[in-house]
């Protein structure tokens, strides 16, 4: 039987666009989808990520109230963990 994992992150980084887009493109093929909202650290702008099979999509979004940074996975049996310390240590540049 297969299990499913849902991951939620929430971080209140800026990330480097670069290095998330790496990150993203590497994911380990057991994430089905994942979705997010982050700060790109070199213009400040806010950014949704979208990835779902094996396809990364960044967009520019201009929220019309206050949203947090947020990372959610789905998949089975993939590293939370390593994927948590890859978006907040290898990505991150400072706080918001």
């Amino acid at each position: 039987m297969n299990t499913l994992r849902f991951t939620r992150i929430i971080s209140n980084i800026l990330w480097d666009r670069g290095r998330i887009e790496t990150i993203l493109s590497e994911l380990p093929s057991s994430i089905y989808r994942a979705k997010g909202i982050f700060t790109a650290a070199d213009t400040g702008e806010r950014m949704m990520f979208q990835v779902a099979y094996r396809q990364l999509n960044l967009f520019r979004i201009k929220p019309q109230s206050n949203v947090q940074d947020v990372a959610v996975f789905m998949g089975e049996q993939f590293p939370k963990q390593e994927i948590k310390r890859k978006l907040e240590e290898d990505a991150g540049v400072g706080g918001v």
